[in-house]
């Protein structure tokens, strides 16, 4: 009996343990997921302007939604026009867990696109350059993907831009660094890279 108790103390204690430690990483979880489908979302924006040789606009609003538009584009007049507009995609953050955000405390990514100048829209992680966001930098924000592949604003200018999110914190329980993910957009290339938060640093 003794030998029977101690086993289910053990057990009970393992259990404990690693219901602790799962519960500690499952923010972090929820943020790769999160950062996982926002990038392939904005690789289908990419690859969708690329296969179909038609600007993709890419639309950034609320706290967490990302909406894909097709244009019709009139080539023949000066400059073309664009004369119709189709909905391809919308894609929202769960408003639960992330957010577009840059947390206090955690720098810019290794391709700094955000320095030195802070291009983000005010209490948001959407930061493009060249006044993409209009100025000051106001959600919804839009960028274009060409045919080419490459990233412009309205004006036709390459624009390089980051797209930070967070998980949500509280008075009870704030806000985690390491939930910190970013994804990255060069205009001149069209490359997309995602990024995660160790508490330190980006890799």
């Amino acid at each position: 009996m003794v030998e029977m108790l101690l086993v289910i103390a053990i057990i009970g204690i393992v259990t404990a343990m690693a219901l602790v430690a799962w519960f500690n990483e499952m923010p972090m979880i929820r943020a790769d997921s999160a950062m996982e489908l926002m990038e392939s979302q904005v690789r289908q924006a990419r690859e969708t302007a690329v296969d179909l040789r038609r600007t993709i606009q890419v639309t950034f609003s609320s706290t967490g939604t990302m909406t894909t538009v097709e244009q019709t584009v009139n080539v023949t007049t000066t400059p073309p026009t664009v004369t119709g507009t189709t909905t391809l995609n919308t894609f929202v953050l769960d408003p639960n867990t992330m957010t577009y955000t840059v947390l206090t405390g955690v720098p810019d990514t290794p391709d700094k696109f955000n320095s030195p100048t802070n291009y983000c829209v005010t209490s948001s992680g959407i930061c493009f350059n060249n006044s993409a966001c209009g100025s000051p930098a106001v959600l919804p924000c839009t960028i274009n993907f060409q045919g080419d592949g490459t990233v412009v604003n309205s004006s036709g200018a390459y624009i390089n831009g980051t797209i930070f999110m967070a998980a949500i914190g509280n008075s009870s329980n704030p806000a985690n660094p390491q939930t910190a993910r970013a994804i990255t957009i060069t205009g001149s290339t069209g490359r997309i890279k995602g990024y995660r938060y160790t508490g330190t640093q980006w890799y």
